[in-house]
């Protein structure tokens, strides 16, 4: 409260009748604020007359008799007939040309302390000043001249604003203009005033007053009843508004018993956004579908993302062949042989096929195991072919430096074993690893019964041990070493070997493999033990027969059959070669020298006696890999990307727009930005923070909220789209989750779109290392994101991990608003009840989550209250998680805790904050927490535990007090509690601190040099 001079403690009102709502709360609202308000009646007093506002008889200024009323009406706002605004005019005249000091109408709401230096004080008017509000100084020659003036001319009949016009143009004839103060209050405008009666409608800092204009108000319910309206009572404003905000916190009303204001909803997007682009799109071609791994990868892709909404997939076969795969009756459509096409005019395959493509919502085409030659010829048509490398270096069908045509962007490879090889040669182009996932799950109970049928077909008895192998006859695969395995089983169990795979081809030397084999198995008398089906269709059905799968290669790419095998549950014995090491399920056995027979026959053994098989859960979003596929389509590089003007301006993606510190800093920086730096905001978890929503929307800052989907890869895919629809320059993570911000990043690492990472703090790596499952899905480790991250922001200087170079780590602090000059009351059920002491009034503000560490505050508390036996601590938030454990356990504790209060989630945090004494924060892996700033802002004194940032905010011993435990805690809070003086210093450094170290301005400063770097360059 500021301490007021003589000339403007004392504030003068007249009141004629009884007094209402309105005029309580101008009495009420002067005394808070310092003033001492006389109140001039003619009338006896009024009952409970505030604290603080002396009764006066106005009889002394003008006699009763003089009392009369406006006959004629305001032609331009209507208002004014029956008032007794004239007569109230001559009465404030010759008030303070006697007594000098303030004069306030009686509707008028004081937000602050008048603390006006100058002898006069005038509002502006559009007719130049109005004397609603005004100050003049005792004997003043102007009002003398305004009331002898008005004194004569000023009756009942004369205008409206007559005594006004008299009192404007005596103060622009005596040099006073430079008095006319404009912004102080509102406009005399109903336009003004009831968005405020209506709703909450936070008066701008610099505003003294709020002139409510009791003349609007007097003709309301006439015209309510004419337009159809319901009334609208200043006895009784809608709850919620600020006028009703305004009466619970003087106390007009009951403020635990009036209701709040009912949701607001989520804001609507702007207009005139860019049309949302064309579905997903994948174009795969490969020269045949026989019966091969990379084909069955093919045909699972496009037959994921056919089946997928928002996508779709062709998949191109040059030629039929004998023996290939038969396409599932949801697959064909989507499946064109290049042989079966009617174009008698196009006699060149690839012509008919590079139009095709062309003509397709995505120019790229994957190509599997086609020819760099071929490769040149679609090239040559304009077709941006991505070669896929399927294979180990030794069956490479061209050197890496085949793919330095310009119409390869990129090459992709199976696994990172192959990947290796490619960069190892010197591959011209980046390389990509997809490494595939299964599209089709393992069912238990079709397994039981192809168990039983497939081992009764080839005669294998319960007893025995099935080893399972599956591969096209090749001397890669090397099943000489199989049969040597065999033999070597049989000296230990009831053993056979089953080989699928085929051996009448041209390609691997399969005949003289499979001969190879056979005559092996002869001379070590096993060649009855084995079962050799040749090319089977339904591969994936004997996974059920097999006891233990072996692969024996020499080189792999992937094995798909390795990947059957690992969700069929079947234990795994492989030879570490190329990809196979990546593809093992665990538990399985991995065999480092190929060539040991002892070993892979030790690995098996060790299977003997295992428990019931049983199947691996699917994986979250099991759609991924397929979806990464048109991912990479569409914005892995930029000529598969429409033509668009220069990027620009930032993308925001964020977790959620809940309550929280996160949130609410992230919409306070956005709200800061300057207007013409372009910004939109992508949310993965759903809005419930409507004020936060209801500020992008003044801002004018899109918001698209994608909960409604809920697995990850699509709602990376969502936020790929919309910054292609955008096209933003910049993308920034706030807050978000580590498998949305990798699959984002691993599409994005050949493009030129700035990734910057804000990162929470130590959370942020603890999400990526928690995130090792979908790292090794992806391809794409947490190195690799830090790597393509190309600026990371920390919220603290302890924050920047030392993986990041200095060129690319910027520090900069969370900002904070000053809180608003009125600050609500808490809403009425979450008001203390009576009883509690506020001056022993601490809180905090926090989710119930383990890292916000609720069990150090309860001891804390329970310290406190063996000291401070009144304390009581408030708690401004809420679970995330209902069914935790922690949770559970945490709402237990609090069962028995009396003196702790738990008021759940809060969107305005200030209006708890105004009530506390001290603010206490506990937490683990912070970076810069925004609570502890909004309770500096509101000049609260701060004691935190030691973690993360929150050194940079608290200054021990100065602005708060930084502890190691809870009873420290307790000691520290209970100094403040008893030393008032030292609290408010302590405050009020807090106060300073948060101005002038984390001013939001500072904030918004700095994103804007890093999103925008041109419009601050010199």
């Amino acid at each position: 409260m500021t301490l007021l001079c003589e000339s403007n403690r004392i504030v003068h009102g007249l009141w004629i009748g009884e007094l209402g709502s309105l005029e309580r709360l101008t009495l009420k609202s002067f005394v808070h604020f310092g003033h001492e308000f006389h109140l001039w009646r003619y009338e006896e007093p009024p009952d409970d007359v505030p604290e603080g506002v002396v009764i006066r008889d106005a009889g002394k200024i003008l006699p009763r008799g003089a009392i009369f009323r406006n006959e004629r009406a305001d032609p331009v706002s209507g208002v004014g007939k029956g008032s007794l605004g004239a007569f109230s005019d001559l009465f404030r005249y010759k008030l303070l040309f006697e007594e000098g000091g303030i004069w306030a109408d009686m509707d008028v709401t004081c937000l602050r302390s008048f603390d006006f230096e100058q002898d006069y004080v005038f509002r502006a008017h559009r007719i130049g000043v109005v004397g609603n509000l005004m100050k003049c100084p005792a004997g003043s020659a102007l009002l003398r001249g305004v009331y002898e003036e008005a004194e004569a001319s000023v009756t009942a009949a004369t205008p409206w604003l007559a005594a006004n016009e008299i009192l404007s143009r005596h103060v622009l004839d005596s040099d006073l203009a430079p008095q006319v103060l404009d912004g102080i209050s509102n406009a005399d405008d109903w336009r003004v005033v009831e968005p405020m009666v209506l709703r909450f409608e936070p008066p701008p800092d610099a505003w003294y007053a709020i002139h409510w204009g009791n003349e609007f108000w007097r003709g309301l319910a006439d015209r309510n009843a004419a337009w159809g309206l319901p009334p609208l009572d200043k006895e009784a404003p809608p709850p919620g508004g600020l006028l009703h905000e305004l009466y619970r916190f003087h106390g007009i009303v009951d403020a635990r018993r009036e209701g709040a204001a009912g949701p607001r909803g989520v804001p609507k997007l702007p207009d005139a956004l860019p049309p949302r682009p064309p579905p997903l799109h994948l174009n795969m071609l490969v020269p045949r579908l026989i019966r091969g791994g990379a084909e069955r990868i093919a045909m699972e892709i496009v037959a994921a993302l056919a089946a997928f909404p928002g996508c779709t997939a062709t998949l191109y076969v040059r030629r039929h062949a004998q023996r290939e795969y038969a396409l599932p009756a949801q697959l064909a459509p989507h499946v064109v042989f290049l042989d079966d096409v009617p174009d008698a005019w196009m006699e060149d395959w690839w012509r008919n096929l590079a139009l095709r493509v062309l003509d397709s919502p995505s120019p790229l085409l994957f190509t599997h195991m086609v020819t760099a030659a071929d490769l040149a010829d679609l090239g040559s048509w304009g077709v941006l072919t991505v070669p896929v490398i399927h294979n180990a270096a030794p069956s490479w069908l061209d050197p890496p430096a085949a793919y330095a045509h310009q119409h390869v962007p990129f090459v992709v490879a199976v696994s990172e074993a192959v990947a290796a090889e490619l960069r190892g040669q010197a591959c011209p182009k980046p390389v990509i690893v997809l490494r595939h996932e299964l599209q089709r799950p393992f069912e238990a109970r079709a397994m039981a019964r192809q168990r039983h049928a497939i081992r009764d077909r080839h005669g294998i008895s319960p007893d025995t041990l099935l080893i399972g192998m599956v591969g096209q006859f090749k001397t890669q695969k090397a099943y000489t070493r199989a049969v040597r395995v065999l033999a070597e089983m049989r000296q230990v169990c009831q053993a056979r070997l089953l080989i699928l795979g085929g051996w009448d081809h041209g390609y691997g030397s399969g005949r003289v493999a499979y001969a190879a084999a056979c005559r092996l198995a002869v001379e070590l008398g096993v060649i009855a033990d084995m079962i050799m089906p040749g090319d089977v269709e339904n591969a994936e059905d004997y996974f059920a027969a097999f006891d233990v799968f072996l692969n024996t290669s020499i080189h792999e790419g992937l094995s798909v059959a390795l990947l059957e095998a690992a969700a069929a549950g079947c234990p795994v014995v492989a030879a570490e070669a190329g990809g196979n090491r990546e593809a093992l399920p665990d538990g399985a056995v991995l065999v480092h020298d190929g060539a040991d027979i002892a070993a892979y026959v030790e690995g098996i053994c060790r299977f003997l006696r295992q428990p019931p098989r049983r199947l691996p859960s699917r994986p979250t979003a099991p759609n991924l890999l397929p979806l990464l596929w048109a991912l990479l389509a569409r914005h892995a590089v930029p000529a598969a990307v429409p033509r668009l003007p220069a990027a620009a301006g930032t993308l925001f993606i964020a977790g959620n727009l809940h309550t929280g510190g996160a949130q609410r800093s992230l919409v306070n920086l956005l709200e800061a930005l300057p207007a013409t730096l372009k910004a939109a905001l992508c949310i993965l978890g759903g809005v419930t923070a409507e004020t936060l929503a209801e500020t992008l929307l003044r801002r004018r800052v899109p918001l698209f909220d994608f909960a409604a989907t809920t697995d990850r890869a699509g709602q990376a895919a969502l936020c790929l789209d919309t910054a292609q629809r955008l096209n933003v320059r910049t993308i920034c993570f706030w807050n978000v989750p580590a498998e949305v911000k990798l699959i984002i990043a691993s599409v994005l690492r050949l493009r030129d779109i700035v990734l910057i990472e804000v990162s929470p703090g130590p959370m942020l790596f603890d999400a990526l290392a928690e995130s090792s499952g979908w790292q090794k899905r992806l391809a794409f480790s947490a190195a690799a994101y830090l790597e393509r991250v190309d600026i990371f922001v920390a919220k603290y200087a302890g924050g920047v991990p030392p993986a990041i170079g200095a060129t690319r780590a910027l520090v900069i602090p969370n900002g904070v608003k000053p809180p608003p000059r009125f600050i609500r009351l808490p809403p009425p059920d979450a008001l203390p009840p009576p009883g509690l002491d506020p001056a022993l009034a601490i809180g905090t503000c926090c989710r119930l989550v383990p890292d916000k560490r609720i069990e150090f505050l309860i001891e804390m508390m329970a310290h406190l209250r063996a000291d401070i036996p009144g304390a009581w601590l408030t708690i401004v938030g809420g679970p995330e998680d209902v069914d935790s454990d922690y949770v559970r356990s945490t709402m237990a504790a609090l069962a028995e805790t009396p003196w702790i209060r738990l008021v759940g989630h809060q969107e305005d945090v200030r209006r708890f904050l105004a009530g506390f004494r001290v603010f206490v924060m506990v937490s683990n892996r912070q970076g810069c927490p925004n609570a502890s700033l909004e309770a500096m802002a509101m000049g609260l004194p701060i004691v935190a535990n030691r973690d993360g940032g929150i050194a940079e905010q608290v200054a021990d011993g100065i602005n708060g007090f930084l502890v190691d435990d809870p009873l420290e805690m307790a000691m520290r809070v209970a100094e403040l509690l008893r030393m008032p003086i030292r609290r408010r210093q302590f405050g009020a450094a807090s106060r300073r601190r948060a101005t002038e170290t984390f001013a939001l301005g500072q904030m918004a400063a700095a994103y804007e040099a890093l999103l925008e770097p041109s419009a601050t360059s010199p």
